[in-house]
C-alpha cells in the first residue's frame, strides 16, 4: 500500500528528525521494491538484503539531502541503485574486454510468450546472467542509462559495454525461447 502525499511528507519529516518509528515505517513501506532492485543487481538474496540495508542507511543518513524535486520513491531507488553498482564495482572484477561490438539478427516470425511470465520469472532469468551482463542490462534496459553514462560509472570501454549488452539479451532470449 503506498502511502499519500502528507503520510509520505510526515515520514519524511520524521526521518530528517531520526525518529525510528517514522523509519521503520518508511523501510516497511519499500522495503519490497528496493529489494527488488538490489536483486536485479546482485543476483544473491542475502547479499540483495545486505546491499538494500546499506541503502537505506544510506537513505536515512542522507535524507535531509532530497530537495522535493520528483518523486521521493524514485529518490530512493536511485540509491539503491548507486549502493548496487557500488557493491558491484568492489565484488567483481570487471575488465576492459574489447570483443568488439555482436549484432544479433531476430528473426521476426519468433514469437515468445511474455505474457505468460511473470516478474518474478524475468527477475530469476536476469539473476542467471554472468555479473557484468546483469549489471549492463539492468542500467541500460531497466534504469535507462547510455551507454556511455554506463562506461563512465563502471570505468570500461564503451564498446565492451556493447558486446556485454548485446550478450545479455542473446542468453535472455534463448532463455525465454528454452
Amino acid at each position: 500500500m503506498k502511502c499519500n502525499s502528507s503520510t509520505l511528507e510526515k515520514l519524511i519529516s520524521g526521518c530528517i528528525k531520526n525518529n525510528r518509528d517514522a523509519q521503520q515505517q518508511l523501510y516497511q513501506q519499500y522495503a519490497g521494491k528496493m529489494l527488488t532492485i538490489c536483486m536485479r543487481y546482485c543476483a544473491n538474496y542475502e547479499i540483495a538484503q545486505d546491499v538494500m540495508h546499506d541503502g537505506f542507511i544510506n537513505i536515512f543518513t542522507n535524507i535531509n539531502k532530497y530537495e522535493h524535486k520528483g518523486s521521493f520513491e524514485a529518490w530512493m531507488c536511485k540509491i539503491m541503485v548507486n549502493e548496487s553498482l557500488d557493491y558491484c564495482r568492489h565484488k567483481y572484477k570487471f575488465v576492459n574486454d574489447d570483443v568488439g561490438e555482436i549484432n544479433y539478427v531476430i528473426d521476426s516470425n519468433i514469437t515468445t510468450p511474455l505474457e505468460q511470465i511473470n516478474a518474478k520469472e524475468i527477475l530469476k532469468m536476469i539473476t542467471k546472467l554472468s555479473d557484468i551482463q546483469r549489471v549492463v542490462f539492468n542500467m541500460f534496459a531497466i534504469e535507462g542509462y547510455s551507454h556511455h553514462e554506463i562506461s563512465q560509472k563502471l570505468n570500461i570501454n564503451e564498446s565492451t559495454i556493447r558486446s556485454h549488452y548485446n550478450r545479455a539479451k542473446k542468453a535472455l532470449r534463448a532463455m525465454l525461447e528454452g
